[in-house]
């Protein structure tokens, strides 16, 4: 396949969305699933956070698939990409980074973990509505906990033409991250011994919770989008299955490592972090790559309409899994197993209640959360976010603007990343 006629729409990709969203809440609700089982089945579903890295490669090669044949290195082009990827990515963030808060002030004795420093209030507020606070360790799960990671890809956004330009006219590519990282311990370096709120505090934050560290996965996804068209497969193998396959060995060798006493995950320890490097992340590449290159079974399933709809609303269930949201369900939950027993008692009847046993909630929870999800992504995100690039680009460039945005995206029919 030529340049000129590589394919610009993957169904199965825009699917892989939903996987990783729904491996990301399967980590985090993973103690109450393998409550009943053995310690190791319970290591195995603490450490299935490879969401977050199928994630940042999925930015990576979508971000490239999407922009790079069209790149210009100019203020303009520049502008357009930053409007889109603000008016896709800013609206409901901030929506629900606010709620996050009004949420914190009507019961501050019990969500402290949502303002941190609760000395400085207005700091937090500040760092969570520019996504700064994913450069500071303590105040990390501020706001919108896992938000965290949306820094990672501003930073990656904010960049991109930059590192569009070294890739197309200066041929920089394989060396780049390369110098982000080193750059990272360099800040470390410089910031370890200021007590700024963990700004840059450590290296393990550095390498797991910032772009400087996680440059790999992402330019990972970038080197697949620029060669998928190019690798010879053997029809006789599938590497959709090798690739899908080999993430979850990399998640038991996960579950393996030895934990310090300060140390919750393995991937989360240097070992983990040089496994996720060189083992998990090639493992994601060849799963991706047959989704493009080859028909199967998965690559159907992950095609089809109504997992494309949950994975347009993946980003809205990925910012409402953990938070008052999911407190609400939670609490709802268990109001309904209070009503459910007083109607017994006042009826006299001795049975046993739908929503008693904790791993059967979770599952309530979960389909709650993607109702929605669903919900607000098409009565809310989808019209907001058209309105709001509409706005922009009649600011940026009047009603002519809005027409040619409108045929862009119409030509360019590749779903938006998380």
């Amino acid at each position: 396949m030529s340049d000129k006629g590589k394919q610009k729409f993957f169904p199965a990709l825009t699917g892989v969305r939903a996987l990783a969203a729904i491996l990301v809440f399967a980590t985090h609700a993973g103690y109450i699933l393998a409550a009943s089982a053995g310690a190791g089945v319970q290591r195995y579903f603490n450490e299935l956070s490879i969401g977050l890295p199928m994630f940042f490669v999925l930015t990576g090669f979508l971000i490239t698939v999407r922009y790079y044949d069209n790149f210009e290195f100019t203020m303009k082009w520049a502008k357009k990409y930053w409007i889109s990827r603000a008016a896709r990515l800013y609206p409901m963030y901030f929506i629900f980074t606010a709620a996050a808060f009004i949420y914190w002030y009507s019961d501050r004795g019990n969500q402290s973990a949502i303002i941190g420093d609760a000395n400085h209030p207005w700091f937090t507020l500040f760092l969570n509505f520019t996504f700064l606070r994913g450069f500071f360790d303590n105040l990390k799960f501020t706001g919108v906990g896992q938000g965290w990671s949306i820094t990672v890809d501003v930073l990656f956004y904010v960049i991109t033409p930059v590192v569009f330009w070294l890739v197309k006219k200066k041929k920089f590519f394989y060396w780049q991250p390369l110098v982000y990282l080193p750059l990272g311990y360099l800040l470390v370096f410089i910031f370890k011994n200021f007590d700024w709120f963990g700004f840059m505090g450590n290296i393990v934050f550095m390498l797991y919770y910032t772009f400087f560290g996680r440059c790999f996965e992402i330019f990972f996804g970038m080197w697949l989008a620029l060669n998928y068209h190019k690798i010879k497969l053997n029809p006789k193998i599938k590497v959709t299955y090798i690739g899908f396959v080999l993430m979850f060995v990399c998640v038991y060798f996960f579950s393996l490592i030895p934990l310090g006493p300060n140390e919750a995950f393995g991937i989360k320890t240097y070992t983990g972090m040089i496994l996720d490097t060189v083992l998990l992340t090639p493992a994601i590449i060849l799963f991706f790559l047959g989704l493009i290159r080859e028909e199967t079974v998965m690559q159907k399933v992950l095609s089809n309409k109504f997992v494309e709809l949950l994975s347009n609303a993946s980003f809205l269930f990925y910012l409402i899994h953990l938070g008052f949201i999911n407190n609400f369900l939670h609490e709802g939950i268990n109001w309904l197993n209070d009503w459910t027993f007083a109607f017994y008692d006042k009826h006299g009847l001795d049975w046993h209640s739908p929503f008693e046993y904790d791993q059967l909630n979770i599952f309530y929870v979960f389909f709650g959360l993607l109702a929605i999800s669903v919900a607000i992504y098409k009565f809310i995100e989808e019209p907001l976010n058209k309105r709001i690039k509409d706005f922009l680009w009649k600011r940026s460039g009047g009603a002519h603007a809005v027409k040619k945005h409108a045929e862009v995206e119409q030509t360019v029919v590749l779903s938006d990343e998380k």
